[in-house]
């Protein structure tokens, strides 16, 4: 006599399970709507990215690289060396930034900033001073790729979009994984649950369960991928890196200091604005101390060197050159692993160190962030690490793919063709709180994200639907 009720209730719990998995469904949909060219982009870049110093050193082994000579040969000094790069640069070209290497086999690099404001890279034989050749700085392939990972060259509002297709990954994941979950509406939905794509099937179910299966087996290595890069944002990281210092949870107020240097005060320049290839996301925001000798004897550029072998570094590090009187000498070390970086400011006309920043000075939260970066960008575990990061990227790249052809098979002519509406909202409550609580940790999503429901309520919910709410 209860096999009735039994059954009436499971159709329900049936019902409702594909209710909530259609409203799953539109909201994945219009997050990989968005983020499919984008990942994809992204995808690309990263990979390049990761292998950064493979890739550079097939393009350019001519400028990098240079024979070793016999094993007493001298180096020249970094001052003899800048002064024959000066001579093969226009008048008035000013000394940004040198690489202190002393690999054997690498050549020297020092960056200039020529009349025009263009910034070159000139490399030299460090042993007899041969120019070797030179190279845009913002134009060499590597620098390119970087910044279309960033902001797509577009500045401010290209490193906003790219924040927003980051943000919009994460839903276009929750709801991948929750789409993907076994639950009542599995009879329906035969790719929930499976960890491999079936064999048997053609067209555009198996490419549903290829999406579907490379979306689970690298949803972990993706949330990764999008958290560890957050912080490096234009808009969120940078308010959670203000929010950090300013509690001490990334570089602490109170640094290593010595000798005289004036207070850091607004509009002082910011370590993220000194010539380096990449400055620690701890200390990116810290003052430059100045000098308050100006008017002294400036230290040679091999004074300065010494001094900052003396204080530990021998080399590995670029040396950023004071473009003003009260300027100082500033030395950023970023090795693969994030707990050896180091930050010297030297005074110009004492040598003396003013101001030092260790990694172990940094904040819990900067160090975590920290070690993130470094697994990121494929340069904490060596070539492992590399690997890793390319294959989490490229299935990024094949999940935009995938689901690009997916949506292209089964969409009529003319038709946004996303998944249709349903009459669920108590059945979905939780996720709609989540997408709310998300959009809550992350503003600038959180405001697209009211912008799409206002969209996908009134442009594009069915007419009928539309005439229905209005009558009422």
């Amino acid at each position: 006599m209860n096999t009735p009720t039994f059954t009436t209730h499971a159709t329900t719990a049936q019902r409702h399970a594909q209710q909530r998995y259609q409203m799953l469904w539109r909201w994945h949909f219009y997050a990989g709507l968005f983020v499919m060219p984008l990942l994809l982009l992204l995808s690309i870049t990263g990979t390049l990215y990761v292998f950064q110093p493979q890739i550079e050193a097939l393009l350019y082994p001519n400028r990098l690289f240079v024979a070793v000579p016999a094993q007493d040969a001298a180096r020249l000094s970094y001052s003899d060396l800048a002064q024959a790069a000066q001579a093969a640069l226009p008048a008035q070209s000013s000394l940004l930034r040198v690489n202190v290497d002393n690999t054997a086999d690498r050549s020297a690099e020092l960056v200039y900033k020529l009349p025009s404001g263009r910034k070159t890279s000139i490399y030299l034989n460090p042993y007899n001073g041969q120019v070797l050749g030179r190279l845009d700085v913002d134009r060499r392939f590597m620098k390119v790729v970087r910044n279309l990972h960033r902001d797509l060259m577009l500045g401010r509002w290209g490193g906003i979009l790219m924040e927003l297709a980051a943000t919009w990954t994460l839903v276009m994941l929750a709801t991948g994984i929750a789409l993907w979950w076994p639950d009542k509406s599995s009879q329906a939905v035969r790719s929930k649950g499976r960890l491999r794509p079936r064999a048997e099937l053609q067209g555009r179910l198996w490419w549903r369960d290829l999406h579907t299966v490379i979306g689970i087996w690298f949803a972990a290595g993706a949330f990764f991928f999008v958290l560890s890069g957050m912080p490096w944002s234009g808009v969120w990281g940078a308010n959670v890196k203000a929010l950090a210092t300013s509690m001490s949870f990334g570089y602490p107020a109170s640094g290593v200091r010595t000798g005289h240097v004036h207070s850091a005060r607004p509009g002082q320049t910011k370590l993220a604005d000194e010539p380096f290839t990449q400055t620690p996301w701890a200390t990116g925001d810290t003052a430059v101390p100045q000098s308050s000798h100006a008017g002294h004897g400036r230290a040679s550029l091999d004074q300065i060197i010494a001094a900052i072998r003396q204080a530990g570094l021998a080399g590995g590090y670029e040396l950023a050159v004071p473009q003003t009187m009260d300027g100082v000498f500033t030395a950023s070390y970023y090795p693969a692993d994030p707990q050896g970086q180091r930050t010297l400011h030297l005074d110009p006309y004492t040598g003396e160190v003013v101001a030092q920043t260790r990694y172990a000075q940094y904040g819990f939260l900067a160090k975590a962030i920290s070690l993130g970066t470094a697994l990121h960008m494929g340069q904490l575990a060596g070539r492992i690490n590399q690997i890793v990061c390319a294959v989490i990227a490229l299935a990024l790249g094949a999940l935009s793919l995938t689901g690009l052809i997916m949506w292209w098979s089964r969409r009529p002519r003319g038709t946004l063709a996303a998944p249709a509406r349903t009459a669920s909202a108590g059945r979905t409550l939780g996720w709609k709180l989540g997408l709310g609580a998300l959009g809550l940790v992350f503003p600038l999503m959180g405001l697209t994200l009211i912008l799409v429901a206002l969209l996908d309520w009134w442009v594009f919910a069915p007419k009928r639907g539309r005439r229905v709410a209005s009558a009422a």
